[in-house]
């Protein structure tokens, strides 16, 4: 069972995967009153905004903005397949409790902020990474409520050999989460690795209250690194999806960890992102939100490299 609030967005994944590496799609069903007998007049939960109760079919990340209190229930059903073939499904029912948002008392929900780059809740991100290269992001939440603030992080990665490592201060007003992981090639498979960054408020009189769940998809791809070795990095730059419509994932490859400026500029050469970032030897992962910005073809650099990205809404 898990919380939300009237009016604001909410995000939530269940986060199944598959030991074998099959394929895996997601979509909402109808709940069963009894075996194999669907709950008559069954509807989805009541949403604003046109933001309705809907899954992602590749990331399983739900998303909706809830419009009544009350207990709502649905059922995600994830079918395995195995060469283009359906060989498996499993059915997951949820309950989901909507409170009036003014019941929780905690103000103005946190900021969250992904190597420093602001991210709206409801978020999927994705990355392409290297088979033994380390990748690294770095989670900040900052309350201007001053409100007691809780991380998790869960997930594939997490659980598998050679398994990613987080490291998580909670407190208040500020809480931070590094996830660091550096995949082998047996790790290598066409469907990314899902994790969730969940994001938990309270005010001192109240129980913590997800009001985050941004999903991480890291897709592992070869690499010519030998396992265990770092003879072959090279500063390299990296975005994606390109073209872009809202958010850009970009990766920096680097030799050496230190500072650097990560720079944008349109193509009449004016600079208009210019962010201090953090780098550790490896893979980084840094993202730029694009949503105001105009449709054309941009210029990124960092750390003496360039590349291009085209923005098209």
């Amino acid at each position: 069972v898990t919380t939300a609030q009237i009016g604001v967005p909410f995000s939530y994944n269940p986060l199944p995967f598959d030991a074998d590496g099959d394929s895996l799609s997601w979509y909402l069903d109808i709940p069963w009153s009894d075996c194999l007998s669907p709950c008559a007049g069954y509807y989805l939960p009541s949403a604003i905004n046109n933001d309705f109760f809907k899954i992602d079919s590749t990331t399983g990340q739900i998303t909706w903005t809830p419009a009544m209190i009350g207990n709502w229930n649905s059922t995600v059903m994830i079918d395995e397949y195995r060469n283009g073939v359906k060989i498996g499904y499993v059915r997951r029912d949820m309950q989901i409790i909507v409170l009036d948002s003014a019941s929780f008392g905690t103000g103005s929900s946190p900021k969250v902020y992904i190597n420093n780059v602001s991210l709206p809740n409801q978020q999927a991100i994705n990355f392409t990474i290297n088979a033994n290269l380390p990748f690294n992001l770095a989670t900040k939440v900052q309350d201007q409520d001053n409100n007691d603030l809780k991380i998790t992080i869960a997930g594939e990665p997490l659980i598998v050999s050679n398994p990613a490592i987080t490291n998580i201060v909670n407190g208040t007003t500020i809480a931070t989460a590094t996830f660091a992981w550096t995949p082998n090639s047996t790790h290598v498979r066409e469907n990314s690795y899902l994790s969730t960054i969940r994001v938990y408020e309270k005010n001192p009189s109240s129980v913590y209250i997800k009001v985050s769940d941004i999903t991480l998809g890291l897709k592992v791809v070869e690499s010519p690194l030998s396992v265990g070795s770092n003879t072959n990095v090279k500063n390299s730059i990296t975005a994606v999806p390109n073209p872009t419509r809202d958010m850009v994932s970009v990766t920096l490859e680097t030799q050496s960890s230190g500072n650097a400026n990560l720079q944008v500029f349109d193509i009449t050469g004016k600079l208009i992102v210019n962010d201090l970032i953090k780098l550790q030897t490896g893979l980084n992962g840094y993202l730029l939100n694009t949503n105001n910005w105009a449709n054309g073809l941009y210029t990124i650099k960092a750390n003496g490299q360039t590349t291009r990205l085209l923005v098209q809404h």
